[in-house]
């Protein structure tokens, strides 16, 4: 990953805060509008552990429905579960070492509550399995809090992402950031164009009352080396109205860059709205999307 030429300031002293360092994104500029009762936001370098948070949300889906199926009577001959047990506490380590708190707690919880299952999976007989099978249902379902992206690496479909306008075509290509698949958001004229794409409206639709989100996308050009991505996070009130805007922009290479921002505090029940843009994209030039992620703080 080849990080941009210009840093913001703030990069130093936040860092210490999250314990992730610069390296891992591509954000030259950020800016910050509130609307009344939004106090200002600050952007946070969302850091690898949302390489973990992005990959856990499938195999946390993946359990959930395993132990559903289990609970009504299925059997696992391959051991689906304690295999995917596993790697959820690698992915647990790896939010530990990038200092994600909340991903990492998440994660035990899921893992304690796997473990639990696991030890009265083979005897239904047992008053307490009935208990021990919702609680995990009810931890596995609740990681949604923690990282509510349902595809993040666009395997297979575009996880409901839009096109902002008839400029923009939403492709999938086979070579992702971190395996196969990645969404491409593509110049469909034949002239420079801005490009951009806004993630599903249900990825984040109640937010908690001071609570904070960080989200991150891996990015690259693809034919479009050197125009500026803009990130845009805005809140949006019950009642429709705007509360505030958080922007994070970054320069494209060919490279796979960490392009991330941590929203204001936000207000109890209301949405966010995130979406990607990228002005002067050459004629059938793009920007390719991955690892797509939201963490509440």
């Amino acid at each position: 990953m080849t990080a941009p030429s210009r840093r913001v300031g703030w990069c130093a002293g936040l860092a210490l805060l999250l314990m992730t360092g610069c390296g891992a994104v591509g954000a030259d500029t950020v800016s910050t509008t509130s609307g009344v009762g939004a106090p200002g936001g600050r952007s946070v370098p969302p850091g690898p552990a949302l390489s973990a948070c992005a990959r856990a949300q499938p195999l946390v889906g993946a359990t959930l429905k395993d132990v559903s199926a289990l609970a009504g009577g299925a059997r696992d001959p391959r051991g689906a579960v304690p295999a995917l047990t596993a790697a959820l506490v690698r992915l647990q380590g790896e939010a530990r070492a990038a200092g994600d708190e909340a991903v990492e707690h998440a994660l035990q919880d899921v893992a304690d509550a796997l473990r639990a299952y696991l030890a009265v999976a083979d005897d239904r007989s047992i008053a307490a399995y009935a208990d021990v099978v919702a609680d995990t249902l009810g931890t596995l379902g609740g990681f949604a809090a923690t990282c509510p992206v349902g595809n993040p690496t666009f395997a297979g479909r575009t996880s409901e992402w839009t096109a902002a306008g008839p400029a923009t075509a939403l492709v999938l290509v086979p070579t992702g950031h971190d395996g196969p698949g990645a969404l491409e958001v593509r110049n469909a004229t034949g002239s420079p164009a801005t490009v951009a794409a806004t993630a599903p409206k249900d990825t984040v639709t109640r937010t908690g009352r001071g609570a904070s989100y960080r989200v991150g996308v891996w990015v690259r050009s693809a034919g479009a080396d050197g125009a500026v991505l803009t990130l845009t996070v805005r809140e949006r009130a019950a009642g429709g109205q705007f509360l505030s805007t958080q922007q994070v922009e970054s320069a494209l290479t060919p490279a796979w860059a960490l392009v991330g921002l941590t929203s204001s505090r936000t207000a109890y029940g209301s949405s966010l709205e995130i979406s990607v843009s990228v002005a002067s994209v050459p004629a059938r030039g793009s920007v390719q999307l991955d690892d797509f992620a939201v963490a509440r703080e």
